[in-house]
């Protein structure tokens, strides 16, 4: 099975608002799992720490931190569920942080979705060039 990686950088509001999305999913999957515990849940919080650590050791490298394929599902949920979240408080009347973490989340989603599909379509063009017959 293939594992895609993907680097991405980010700025210091990108890294902030990032840790708030994580921390607003994880805090919802806690709020799941007192109703009815799921195995779910905490593969989710194994992958929330891990994902935690990844940023923070991503931080000192000059690409960003790396994710991997399994660990973009739980960040695409995560910034997805995050950016509900802004958009209910900043139509409630609750700017701050809202807003600036919803262009970073935005900015955020976009390029790793980017980044993903990118590492993608360059696994595939490596394995078809392996399969291509040698020249004569």
């Amino acid at each position: 099975m293939t594992q895609y990686f993907v680097n991405i950088k980010l700025d210091t509001r990108e890294t902030e608002a990032f840790e708030r999305a994580l921390s607003h999913y994880l805090d919802a999957s806690r709020c799941d799992t007192t109703i009815d515990w799921h195995p779910h849940m905490s593969v989710v919080h194994l992958s929330i720490k891990l994902i935690r650590r990844k940023l923070k050791v991503g931080r000192k490298r000059p690409g960003g931190p790396s994710f991997d394929d399994g660990q973009q599902l739980t960040i695409e949920r995560a910034l997805k569920d995050y950016l509900h979240e802004c958009n209910q408080a900043i139509a409630n009347g609750i700017a701050e942080p809202f807003i600036i973490d919803r262009v970073a989340i935005e900015r955020i989603s976009t390029r790793m979705s980017n980044e993903f599909w990118r590492a993608v379509a360059d696994q595939n063009a490596s394995l078809v060039a392996q399969r291509q017959p040698p020249k004569r």
